[in-house]
């Protein structure tokens, strides 16, 4: 009841916060979808990391690692920051030729008409939904490895009313204003929940002489499979999120195209490192891992299995507010 009751309290900080910074700032259809040309660098940065890095970087990258080594999570991070790397070129060319734009979609209905319209339409539509679904079933699945007592479904349900109420009302402007404040909390509770991991499993020498008895060959950079992996996340990664509406949106959010460049240049290079630190939990639980294999029991959780190593018990609510924030 204790985790539910922070969980709800968490929710419901982030849903007043985006409630009240949006009183009387929403004029017009066009303020609530995309804030045309109102949001500062520091802000735009702050939304594009916040928009890209979900709850799934505490599952995704870690399971690579474990599954097909470093070098497959190299490829996982570049992918990571290859959207915005490509929005870099497109974005500002978008809002060149649409400045009154709001989507990928209307550029689409004017460069090759109405059936190619509908189809971009719907594969963004279905798109969006898995991504949804993915993020709450990520955030569900995090606290219930926490705190098995919790119904997943409930745990979804409180985010996503939280985060629909305050969105409904305030539109973009809501939302990226607490991708700000998440920003702010999901980068030094990341660097604490590390820190004190490798720490504890005596620092990164020791995991690496570890990791070089149980599992080299996860260390090995010219290894094929990973490779091949890595070069597939790319070009996964890439492709569905030029389908990503969040990002479109803010790309016409942006005060100018300069600060489109800079914000995106900036957000690629901090996400690459968020993408390796999570998988780094990977190879540390190859090194301690105790199954016969040499492999963690399940690749997607390993993250938990490491903090329920012998770290603080703080460190679990820490990963709650850090899966709430993602």
């Amino acid at each position: 009841m204790g985790i539910l009751i922070f969980v709800i309290g968490i929710c419901s900080a982030f849903g007043a916060i985006g409630y009240f910074y949006s009183r009387g700032k929403v004029h017009g259809l066009q303020d609530y979808i995309v804030a045309r040309n109102s949001v500062n660098f520091s802000l735009t940065t702050a939304t594009f990391i916040a928009t890209g890095m979900g709850a799934w970087i505490l599952f995704a990258p870690i399971e690579t690692t474990i599954n097909f080594g470093l070098v497959a999570l190299i490829g996982y991070a570049i992918g990571g920051a290859s959207p915005l790397i490509a929005f870099w070129f497109l974005g500002s060319k978008m809002r060149q030729v649409l400045p009154q734009g709001n989507t990928l979609a209307e550029f689409i209905q004017r460069r090759f008409g109405g059936i190619s319209h509908v189809v971009i339409l719907v594969v963004m539509v279905f798109y969006m939904f898995v991504f949804l679904t993915a993020e709450l079933t990520a955030i569900g699945q995090t606290i219930r490895l926490i705190t098995p007592d919790i119904p997943m479904w409930l745990l979804a349900s409180i985010i996503g009313f939280a985060t629909t109420a305050y969105t409904s009302y305030g539109g973009l402007r809501a939302s990226i204003f607490t991708d700000g404040i998440q920003f702010i909390i999901m980068i030094p509770v990341l660097i604490i929940i590390f820190g004190i991991a490798v720490s504890h499993f005596g620092g990164f020498v020791e995991i690496s002489s570890r990791l070089a008895l149980r599992a080299q060959d996860k260390l090995d950079l010219t290894d094929q499979p990973g490779i091949e992996t890595g070069i597939a996340l790319i070009i996964a990664v890439l492709a569905a999120n030029l389908f990503h509406q969040g990002y479109w949106q803010r790309i016409f959010s942006t005060r100018n195209t300069a600060v489109l460049k800079k914000s995106l240049a900036v957000s690629s290079i901090i996400i690459v490192p968020m993408i390796l630190v999570t998988g780094f939990f990977g190879l540390i639980a190859l090194s301690v891992s105790h199954t016969p294999a040499g492999y963690p029991d399940i690749p997607a959780i390993a993250l938990f299995q490491v903090v329920a190593t012998g770290l603080p018990d703080y460190i679990g609510f820490l990963l709650i507010v850090l899966a709430i924030a993602l």
